[in-house]
């Protein structure tokens, strides 16, 4: 989706906001660490507290256009995979896929590949895109490679809110899974946070199909599932919300927004959209093995936590939760986001900062290396 344009007022709104996070914002972080380090009182780091705080600085003072011009990359940076050997050598290349029912980008596209990676990317329904993720998901490719498994990551850009409301992302989701399962490949599911909520509604949408959007006929279930912070609870009623939103890059209130403009004027939650119910079951919808990485202070972890007890309640043996110590939301992709210096390919000698970047992909990867028969990196 295209940035938007703003109007003088919100061009001038979102200036104020950006020069308020050096003045305001940085030293409210450091102020909050050295409070509770004090007090010694567990918390995130102090690198972990300032960017949270940016973030959630952003989410809560902006509006949905404001945002995306903020934090949406314009477009895939195409020296990422022009510095990466790994995927050079295997004449990878990042490709646009435009069809009637979604759009979608290969990044990238590697033609013998033995999987195919479904990507579904988070940003509270309303920003993120594909551009945004390229270099998180060329890493990924490039770590898989490494490992023996060839996987081209197939990534779609779905209709963002309030533009468009449930259930028009998860048609565009599920055309997009329609489009992998033809290539007859297995497929490996993988979610950030409005993203991994989407992946659980495609699940529920392929064992029992939305009587608005189409079913995938033959359409087996993905191999594996990935989810990084599933955004379970629409309704934002875990204890952990309000418990952690100080620590964390969202609260409350800007979630609430978010659900709010995703489900639309009636706001209902039904069986595509209410994963925190513990009466669901998810025994036939879920593939054989599924990873959920959390952080211990993200506002959605009481919810997270719970989603695993309704799952393992179903006899379903096949979920690994990852809990890190003092992280938040999808401390994977935004400790990779922030820690990585530059775009070229990580390999030996990084630095301290790249490895401590590169520690949530790597065990993503590990995990999926692990479940299709290659031995660990």
């Amino acid at each position: 989706m295209d940035s938007p344009s703003l109007s003088i007022w919100q061009s001038l709104k979102l200036k104020a906001t950006l020069l308020a996070i050096p003045s305001y914002v940085f030293p409210r972080a450091i102020l909050q660490h050295c409070c509770h380090k004090l007090v010694k009182v567990r918390c995130p780091s102090q690198i972990d507290l300032i960017r949270n705080h940016v973030i959630r600085w952003l989410g809560s003072s902006l509006d949905y256009q404001q945002l995306r011009v903020a934090t949406q990359a314009p477009k895939i940076d195409s020296s990422i995979l022009a510095r990466n050997s790994t995927l050079l050598d295997l004449k990878a290349a990042n490709s646009k896929v435009q069809e009637k029912e979604f759009n979608a980008f290969w990044v990238p596209h590697i033609t013998d590949s033995e999987y195919t990676v479904l990507f579904v990317h988070g940003g509270g329904f309303t920003s993120g895109s594909t551009a945004g993720c390229a270099r998180y998901l060329i890493q990924m490719a490039t770590e898989l490679c490494k490992g023996g498994v060839k996987c081209r990551v197939l990534s779609i850009d779905y209709d963002l809110s309030p533009e468009a409301q449930f259930p028009a992302a998860l048609s565009q989701v599920s055309a997009a899974y329609a489009h992998a399962v033809s290539l007859a490949k297995p497929i490996i599911l993988v979610g950030d946070s409005a993203g991994g909520h989407l992946c659980m509604s495609l699940l529920r949408h392929i064992h029992t199909p939305h009587p608005q959007i189409e079913g995938i006929p033959g359409a087996q279930i993905p191999k594996l599932l990935v989810l990084n912070s599933p955004w379970v609870d629409l309704n934002n009623t875990g204890a952990s919300v309000r418990q952690n939103q100080s620590f964390d890059c969202v609260d409350k209130s800007t979630l609430d927004r978010w659900s709010r403009q995703y489900l639309g004027s009636s706001g209902k939650l039904d069986t595509y959209t209410d994963h925190s119910n513990p009466k669901n079951c998810w025994k036939g919808v879920l593939p054989e093995n599924t990873l959920i990485t959390a952080g211990e202070f993200e506002c959605f972890i009481s919810d997270i936590r719970q989603l695993a007890l309704t799952i393992e309640k179903d006899r379903y043996d096949g979920l690994e939760l990852l809990v890190e110590p003092l992280k938040c939301h999808a401390w994977p992709a935004v400790d990779f986001a922030f820690g990585t210096l530059d775009n070229s390919e990580i390999g030996a000698g990084e630095s301290a900062i790249t490895a401590f970047a590169m520690k949530g992909l790597r065990y993503q990867v590990d995990w999926i290396l692990k479940h299709c028969g290659q031995k660990e990196l």
